[in-house]
């Protein structure tokens, strides 16, 4: 396991891309951050291909809707596109895509129940 060892100043921005459904990372990566008073960005790309997307869209969600709970001064999520395939899979537009790409189909309902707020996500 690796350490993250580089300390945060109050009100820093820390941004992470490509979580790709890597909950356990994901954890540690908050873990880090957590009490900093960050300011954090997603940069996309949270789901497909790892065992834990549920997990990661789940948090994401806590932390984008009340980043103070967690001891951040902000919270941000960019919309990648595996957010755009996992949307586009919800609303029948392309649901082989999402899968070719490692989307979780034992989660999909779950999952597709996050595509209004993916969708209301900035692409950058």
């Amino acid at each position: 396991m690796t350490t993250l060892s580089t300390t945060i100043n109050p009100y820093d921005w820390v941004a992470l891309g490509d979580v790709h459904g890597r909950d356990d990372l994901f954890l540690q990566f908050l873990d880090w951050v957590m009490g900093t008073r960050a300011n954090v960005v997603l940069l996309g790309d949270l789901v497909d291909r790892g065992p834990g997307d549920l997990a990661v869209l789940e948090l994401a969600h806590a932390l984008h809707n009340d980043p103070t709970d967690f001891g951040l001064s902000s919270f941000h999520v960019i919309r990648g596109n595996h957010e755009q395939m996992l949307i586009d899979a919800a609303t029948d537009v392309d649901f082989p895509l999402w899968v070719q790409n490692g989307g979780n189909v034992q989660q999909a309902d779950a999952l597709f129940a996050f595509a209004p707020w993916l969708q209301s996500l900035p692409l950058y």
